[in-house]
């Protein structure tokens, strides 16, 4: 039974708020749309939602198990690809290894104050 409980799928995150704004990144969750200052930065989904998952926990550390059950599903078991997707969601918004931090061996932490303005 635990098994199975394991593998179901876990829910969509609900958002209170309409937006995610920070230093530098907006967040329309309704639209499904990312954008840094003015100019729209287009996310696959997976990188839109290790997105949402990593700012609906600014300032606390999220492990890699907790993202790759939450973004890709309980039957998925990559560390890999949390790493390579991370890399890319750095890249499409510009921003460093401070503000979407690696904690070794753990996982990651989204700092919005950590933004160049």
């Amino acid at each position: 039974m635990e098994a199975a409980l394991r593998r179901r799928p876990t829910a969509p995150p609900s958002h209170p708020r309409a937006t995610y704004s920070d230093a530098s990144i907006r967040i329309d969750f309704a639209r499904r749309q990312v954008t840094k200052g003015a100019t729209p930065v287009p996310l696959t989904p997976t990188e839109y939602r290790l997105l949402v998952e990593l700012t609906g926990n600014a300032g606390r550390v999220v492990t890699h198990r907790q993202l790759l059950q939450r973004v890709w599903g309980q039957e998925y078991d990559s560390v890999k690809s949390v790493e390579w997707h991370v890399g890319r969601l750095r890249r499409k918004l510009g921003v460093s290894a401070k503000t979407i931090g690696s904690i070794r061996g753990v996982g990651y932490r989204y700092d919005p104050f950590s933004f160049p303005i």
